[in-house]
């Protein structure tokens, strides 16, 4: 259960770029401050940064621009109320949760079923068996193939509490709390409660950094549970007893294979051919990695899509499902082409 390392040379040349107030101490802290995100996703350029660090921003999102794999096929709009998060099968399924329903929508727009559910759905995901495993505020549910809907664990929060994503298996649910920085895992069998990713030097575990209201996770085709850890800017593989495997990530806001800002990324997806596809807010981009974190490619493109804090799904390995940040629209993005070999 290792760490990647990552070598100082990347921050070395990074900052060896920057103009020689930032080489100074008092001006490398300044630079922090003026980079840094706030814990409300917002555009950096228009935050009041003088030149010099707007030109160094500008730069990163140039960068996102590289390569992109993936092109917008289709979007269309969704009739929820707080719709949050997004699902998706392998038969062109697209699952909304939002205010008080799920709702179902082939990847055209058209409605193909609505479930009527208890609260307002915070995070969802798809069983293995193809039925619906969704959480609201406090509590776990699934609704069967059937449409049947039972209670999977109610009460599972406390006053801090912030429910942000789930993944589920055939032995147990997950549940990302943002709020506590931890993860909840259920027995479906009824088992004790596990919590994972609490900080623990004896299991070589750093513990969970959440400095803003974002904490995904998703299952793997490997069986472990990916965490992105934004205020480590590492993903993380954990057991499903909450053995951390390895990590992998870096900080780098100019390097389109690190990540930017204070924390980040704040959504992941896996790919059916295990490959991890990373959100970023700040620098809107998504990415794509290999399981074990080599870089492949920016997957969509910055300007023309201006995507934000958002959540995702993949399917077929070649459909790209974002939820547009303000809740209203779908967007479905279609694999082009491999990334070229300078990538």
């Amino acid at each position: 259960m290792q760490e990647n390392s990552e070598t100082e040379q990347t921050q070395e040349s990074f900052f060896a770029k920057l103009i020689p107030l930032f080489v100074a101490i008092a001006g490398m802290v300044a630079g922090y401050a003026l980079l840094r995100e706030p814990r409300e996703p917002v555009d950096p350029v228009e935050n009041s940064l003088p030149p010099n660090a707007r030109y160094q921003l500008e730069e990163a999102r140039k960068a996102a621009l590289s390569n992109p794999t993936f092109v917008l096929l289709h979007e269309f709009a969704i009739t929820q109320e707080e719709a949050k998060t997004v699902a998706t099968s392998q038969d062109k399924t697209v699952y909304v949760g939002g205010k008080e329903s799920i709702i179902a929508y082939s990847f055209e727009g058209e409605i193909k079923h609505k479930y009527p559910v208890k609260g307002g759905v915070t995070a969802l995901t798809l069983a293995p068996d193809g039925g619906i495993v969704y959480a609201t505020s406090d509590s776990v549910y699934m609704i069967d193939k059937e449409g049947k809907e039972k209670t999977v664990a109610e009460k599972i929060t406390s006053d801090k509490s912030l429910i942000t994503s789930i993944a589920a298996n055939k032995e147990f649910v997950f549940v990302a709390d943002a709020g506590k920085r931890e993860i909840i895992r259920i027995d479906l069998e009824g088992g004790k409660n596990l919590i994972i990713g609490r900080k623990d030097e004896r299991r070589n575990i750093p513990g969970l950094v959440v400095p803003s209201p974002y904490l995904d996770i998703a299952l793997a085709p490997d069986g472990l549970l990916r965490v992105a850890n934004p205020g480590r800017h590492k993903i993380e593989a954990y057991t499903p007893n909450g053995d951390l495997e390895w990590s992998w990530g870096k900080q780098d806001t100019m390097a389109v294979s690190g990540f930017a800002g204070c924390c980040n990324p704040i959504h992941i997806a896996i790919a059916p051919s295990g490959a991890v596809f990373t959100a970023e807010k700040g620098l809107p981009r998504v990415k794509i990695f290999t399981p074990k974190g080599d870089f492949l490619c920016v997957a969509t493109d910055y300007e023309k899509d201006k995507l934000a804090a958002l959540d995702m799904a993949v399917a077929h390995n070649e459909f790209l499902v974002v939820l547009a940040p303000d809740g209203k629209k779908v967007k479905i993005y279609s694999y082009t082409r491999e990334p070229k070999d300078d990538q």
